[in-house]
């Protein structure tokens, strides 16, 4: 890796995107690749390097939309040898699990809320 870094020094034409092994195994996830996202998490120091640089020339010669895609397509060349295109490009839609069961009364928590008891909103149920 040092090597790479002294190779590299301060040329203002080498644009690098820094990421750790776990940001890039999230960023191959989000990106629909689950057969490689755990091979990020035991590359090498040089590959990781390696990835730096490739994403870094994704980025500038506009082939991805974000870093973080950058990230991703230079992981797949690293860790496949060969370019191609991200399983879902459009990236993974993210859920967020919601409780939904109702309250006993069916009334909201939240004072803010415009069904919520008077008491509430006056704040008179409040403890303390």
């Amino acid at each position: 890796m040092g090597a790479l870094q002294l190779a590299l020094g301060r040329d203002p034409g080498v644009t690098l995107i820094e990421t750790d092994r776990w940001t890039l195994a999230e960023e191959l996830w989000s990106f629909g690749e689950d057969s490689l996202y755990p091979v990020a998490l035991n590359l090498s120091d040089e590959d990781i390097g390696r990835l730096w640089l490739l994403a870094g020339g994704l980025l500038l010669k506009e082939r991805a939309r974000s870093s973080g895609e950058a990230a991703a397509l230079a992981a797949v060349e690293v860790i496949e040898s060969h370019q191609r295109p991200l399983a879902n490009d459009a990236g993974r839609e993210l859920t967020v699990f919601v409780l939904s069961r109702r309250r006993k009364n069916g009334m909201p928590r939240y004072p803010g809320s415009r069904r919520a008891r008077a008491s509430l909103k006056s704040g008179a149920d409040r403890v303390g």
